[in-house]
């Protein structure tokens, strides 16, 4: 394997703002920052838990392209535009994650890129040896 694997989504962005959707360096993944879009549209509109799903599941598609599994992830990362719905982000976290508890940091932004972007989730992951 090359020293680093570069995962696409083929967004056009990736290649815009010169970013992976996800790198693999030995055993260590990272998934960069995932929001609930697909084909170029926000799904789940004003709907936490239905976004955070659709976000986690992209993460975990990505994480399997990259050769892990969601029992590697160690970290994950979410930013929420109202931290009031919480309890709608923490469940679908749980359904993904609540056998495997990951180190969590979720902290509350003004806005992400597009104004019916709730949720942005980024991970981390280590494959055993």
């Amino acid at each position: 394997m090359a020293a680093h694997q570069r995962i696409s989504s083929d967004w056009p962005n990736e290649e815009w703002a010169g970013y992976s959707r996800a790198v693999r360096a030995g055993n260590l993944v990272w998934i960069s920052g995932s929001t609930a879009t697909s084909g170029g549209a926000v799904v789940a509109v004003n709907d936490m838990y239905g976004q955070s799903v659709h976000v986690l599941k992209k993460i975990q598609t990505f994480l399997e392209r990259a050769g892990a599994k969601l029992e590697h992830v160690t970290v994950t990362r979410a930013y929420l535009t109202d931290m009031s719905r919480l309890a709608e982000f923490a469940r679908a976290h749980k359904e993904f994650f609540g056998d495997i508890r990951p180190v969590n940091t979720t902290v509350e932004v003004s806005k992400l890129a597009h104004p019916d972007m709730l949720v942005e989730v980024e991970a981390t992951a280590v494959i055993p040896d």
